[in-house]
């Protein structure tokens, strides 16, 4: 089975967690450059890239092409690069990362949403206090429209294979503005 490098929502899918070990890769970072389609609700991803002198926190996983295929599914924005990385206990290992050159010049606070996701998944594996902390400020900066409307980003999930990142948004916020006119209509005609 390959062995992966994940660093960010898939740090907390339960077959990562099933295997997933604490691993880092010297001479790159981890940081929230991903430029994406849904700018307001989702600012920004995680995105690995190389940067001297710095270490990329993330999990190291063993899976399937199969299982791998079914949890990065709408990972459009990025390609499998081959990388060593290094487990909690010191072994090198060779491991497919995701990298894209999709990225913003400088850093984007995510939504609290992606945040709390990636603070939750650095304390699970015992990442560096710096790492965790700068996770937690961004929960708390973060935007919080996806707090509010959690089965939105499942949902684009769930449609980008079939229609691509853009389309998959605009599908579901056209979906969320038909419901929000229909509660709103219903609302008033019960008044």
């Amino acid at each position: 089975m390959p062995a992966y490098f994940v660093y960010g929502a898939l740090m907390a899918h339960p077959l990562v967690k099933k295997n997933g070990q604490t691993a880092c890769i010297k001479d790159y970072a981890v940081e929230m450059r991903l430029i994406n389609g849904a700018h307001i609700i989702e600012p920004s991803f995680a995105v690995l890239f190389k940067s001297e002198k710095n270490t990329a926190w993330g999990v190291a996983t063993n899976l399937t092409e199969k299982e791998w295929g079914k949890i990065s599914g709408h990972e459009e924005s990025y390609s499998l690069n081959t990388l060593t990385a290094t487990t909690a206990k010191g072994k090198g290992i060779s491991i497919q990362a995701l990298i894209s050159e999709n990225v913003y010049p400088h850093e984007v606070i995510p939504s609290a949403r992606y945040a709390k996701m990636l603070y939750k998944s650095a304390c699970y594996y015992s990442f560096p206090d710096n790492v965790k902390a700068k996770y937690l400020y961004f929960s708390k900066k973060g935007n919080k429209v996806t707090l509010c409307a959690p089965w939105y980003l499942p949902t684009c999930k769930k449609l980008i294979p079939y229609f691509g990142v853009k389309k998959a948004i605009r599908i579901v916020i056209g979906m969320h503005i038909i419901i929000l006119a229909f509660s709103i209509a219903s609302a008033i005609h019960f008044l």
